[in-house]
């Protein structure tokens, strides 16, 4: 329809990044709404550490990329939110910086991340078992 109606949808596009926005805070709220502090008490520590190790391993590849490659940092930061937090928070870090060029790229690596870690993860169960 949009397609047809370019005009039209123009009209609506301020509109729709509205919804946009608002459905992907409501989803990371609903996210952070089902946590468990008592269970988080308890493995704290080795989670705290297990992301420690785990960022620091990350900045070390982003460090590497943007030397290598020569990356613009919005770019690179784009990526690693896409990597470390998914679609939403990346195309939301993208909205809030005024990156709009960057809000679907965010999303695509995001969704690819999803789906090769997927695959990775299923791939190794299999492996492990």
């Amino acid at each position: 329809l949009a397609t047809l109606l370019p005009a039209a949808g123009a009209r609506l596009a301020p509109a729709g990044r509205v919804v946009g926005v608002t459905s992907m805070q409501l989803f990371v709220a609903a996210i952070g709404a089902g946590g468990r502090f008592a269970s988080l008490a308890r493995s704290g520590a080795w989670l705290f550490l297990f992301s420690t190790v785990q960022l620091a391993v990350h900045a070390g590849f982003l460090g590497l990329a943007r030397r290598c490659l020569k990356l613009p940092k919005r770019e690179l930061a784009i990526a690693s939110n896409a990597a470390v937090g998914g679609p939403t928070t990346a195309a939301s870090m993208a909205t809030s910086k005024g990156w709009d060029d960057l809000v679907l790229p965010g999303l695509l690596v995001g969704i690819l991340g999803y789906a090769t870690g997927t695959f990775i993860s299923i791939g190794l169960m299999k492996f492990l078992h």
